[in-house]
């Protein structure tokens, strides 16, 4: 290839524009022109997101004459020797990949006056997208199907491969990657600060630190020193400098709406089924998810959902060491910002398991801590789960009869709900109906405290409780999913949850926005036992926003026996 890297770039990159543009839709492969490839164009081209096809088999048609050099009688020849190729025995364990062209009328009329033959000697002609099964070969497809094998058949983006380059892997417990040197900086001045208390310890885990063990917590203290949740439900930290976690919502006769696990990659029905019913919730968004689904974390978003972390890879917090637990916080908080535009400020505990070093930890991240007051425990329905569907059913029902048992009347609740899996968003589906006639408002986080502005970027704003109640639902200033751009490493401000103090946040420093119009300024004095922390910016970006997904087709012919 004899173009500069930024042609081979450019040639690439504004031909997927046109083509999307145009079309709609996205291509995830691509041809270079004479065949002419090497690694360097090869590592462009994967990183635009587009797989290399080349072929086996050459008409040559594209030097027909008049337009070329070759007679009829040539290009008819090279079609010969391809079609005398199952006769030879040549294609009985694998087809061919053919070259022909759409380069002018002469080499569509050869095609034409030769296909009866193409025909008669293979069993199939087929394009590339049915030689390798990509029947959804476009991310457009996910975006628009309600089919679940649809939606959760693979994808990537042109970011993708920058993606496994900057974050940990999905499933795994997230470590502050090699070269990171913003991450090791961020938390090098939070190991400074003084903010995390020396005296609780790592708690014992088992399964992976996917549980707790039992000696462990038949060995702490009685006295709860680390107001640790998985121990006592303790909400109200110890240690000083750390904000009491969220636990109910304040607005009486409500249900606080939240969502863990997210985004799951065939959610479409569900967040339908949001969109109808005129709901907005709390998602609690899993980093590794994140990466692995970014279109449809993009899409939380984009329907004026309010975004919190889960943490990158869901275990239990209080059974990892220092450097793991912000890494989990972290990488989570930037993958989002990555993928969505914003920075979160709010974050649950996989299985609310939570002390006052874990506390610390996301307080120096800004990350206000939320659990909640009442269990749906709808992330073990049957079949994935051990409990049948009258459990669950019976669960919901327990919760939904605290409105007629007056229990409500002072203050509402936050309920624990998932989006784990098609079996826990159909359940909520099926029990909303009880739900709504129960409760006269189900609301988002963001609506229960009137935290209008829960993000510091200037951008997506949310409804009060008053306006969401009478029916403004709609966060305003989020882009549709026509207009996110993915940029890997992007900045991201943290600020000490102590010293967030604008209007609308979920900081107890932040004075609560009862009028969205708004935005007057509040002085309000950070916590004497935490010092101001610098604001970091987290890398370089590269902008793009070009869904396309792995799955290969071509517009080419392929001759398959």
């Amino acid at each position: 290839m004899t173009l500069s890297d930024e042609s081979v770039f450019t040639e690439l990159y504004y031909t997927l524009c046109i083509i999307k543009d145009v079309m709609d839709v996205t291509p995830p492969c691509w041809r270079p022109p004479f065949g002419n490839v090497d690694d360097r164009v090869r590592a462009i081209a994967n990183g635009l997101g587009l797989r290399t096809i080349l072929w086996d088999s050459n008409t040559d048609d594209w030097d027909i004459a008049p337009d070329g050099a070759s007679s009829t009688q040539k290009i008819d020849a090279n079609y010969n020797k391809i079609i005398t190729l199952p006769s030879k025995g040549k294609t009985g364990k694998h087809g061919v990949v053919v070259l022909t062209h759409e380069v002018n009328k002469h080499t569509m009329d050869e095609f034409m006056r030769q296909y009866p033959k193409v025909q008669s000697a293979y069993e199939h002609v087929v394009p590339l997208s049915a030689c390798f099964n990509a029947t959804h070969p476009y991310a457009e497809n996910t975006l628009r199907s309600t089919n679940r094998t649809q939606e959760c058949n693979g994808y990537s983006l042109p970011q993708s491969h920058n993606f496994h380059n900057a974050y940990p892997k999905s499933n795994e417990i997230a470590y502050i990657m090699d070269n990171d040197d913003t991450a090791r900086s961020v938390w090098n001045d939070i190991r400074a600060s003084g903010i995390i208390p020396n005296h609780v310890e790592v708690k014992e885990g088992t399964d992976g630190n996917q549980g707790i063990s039992d000696s462990q917590n038949d060995s702490y203290s009685d006295k709860d020193p680390d107001c640790w949740w998985t121990a006592t439900t303790c909400t109200k930290p110890k240690a000083d400098g750390l904000s009491e976690d969220i636990v109910s919502c304040p607005e009486p006769g409500t249900w606080g709406l939240t969502f863990d696990d997210g985004p799951d990659c065939g959610h479409n029905e569900f967040y339908d089924f949001l969109q109808q019913q005129k709901l907005k919730a709390t998602m609690f968004y899993i980093g590794g998810n994140v990466m692995d689904n970014p279109l449809q974390a993009q899409r939380g978003l984009a329907d004026g959902h309010n975004i919190c972390v889960h943490t990158w890879s869901h275990h239990y917090t209080t059974t990892l060491e220092d450097e793991n637990v912000f890494a989990e916080l972290y990488y989570t908080m930037r993958v989002i910002k990555d993928v969505i535009g914003i920075t979160p400020r709010c974050w649950r505990p996989p299985y609310g398991d939570v002390d006052d070093r874990v506390r610390a930890i996301a307080t120096a991240l800004g990350l206000r801590t939320i659990i909640w007051d009442q269990d749906t425990d709808d992330w073990d329905i049957q079949p994935e789960g051990g409990s049948s569907t009258q459990k669950i059913d019976s669960n919901y029902d327990k919760i939904v009869s605290l409105a007629s048992s007056k229990k409500t009347d002072t203050h509402g609740i936050v309920v624990l709900n998932h989006e784990l899996n098609k079996y826990t968003m159909s359940e909520f589906m099926k029990e909303y109906p009880k739900v709504k006639d129960a409760f006269p408002h189900v609301v988002p986080l963001s609506a229960c405290f009137n935290a209008t502005n829960p993000y510091p970027e200037d951008g997506p704003t949310y409804s009060t409780f008053d306006d969401y109640i009478s029916g403004n639902i709609d966060a305003n200033n989020v882009p549709d999913m026509a207009n996110f751009q993915i940029q890997v490493g992007s900045k991201m401000d943290i600020v000490t949850l102590s010293n967030q103090t604008d209007v609308g946040g979920f900081s107890p420093q932040s004075k609560p926005n009862k009028n969205a119009n708004d935005t007057t300024s509040v002085d309000a004095s950070p916590s004497s036992s935490t010092t101001q922390k610098p604001t970091h910016n987290s890398g370089t970006s590269l902008t793009m926003s070009l869904p396309t997904p792995w799955l290969i087709t071509a517009l080419f012919y392929a001759l398959y026996l």
